[in-house]
């Protein structure tokens, strides 16, 4: 979970690049969930990824469902999830 004025969002995001880039032919992706509501203009994430060179999937949250879905009270918010889709991993516990 995401958004362009989120100055640690941005700074992890050519790692998050890196990582992806590295990683992708091994079957890990990458998909960053824009927070889109808080976006003060649509057209500001667009830039942010033609300007980070983002080639991983970013989708739009538009109505803040997926970000309370899986309880996103702070960005920026990262999990690692199976190929079950069980999250495995995220920023506050080790295992779940």
């Amino acid at each position: 979970m995401w958004a362009t004025w989120c100055p640690p969002c941005r700074a992890e995001m050519p790692d998050m690049q890196k990582f992806y880039e590295r990683y992708k032919d091994e079957g890990v992706e990458i998909v960053a969930v824009n927070l889109t509501q808080s976006e003060k203009q649509l057209e500001q994430v667009a830039r942010f990824i033609q300007e980070y060179g983002i080639t991983f999937t970013v989708v739009l949250d538009e109505k803040g469902e997926v970000s309370r879905q899986y309880l996103a009270h702070a960005i920026p918010a990262s999990y690692l999830i199976d190929s079950q889709g069980i999250i495995r991993k995220n920023d506050w516990t080790d295992e779940l």
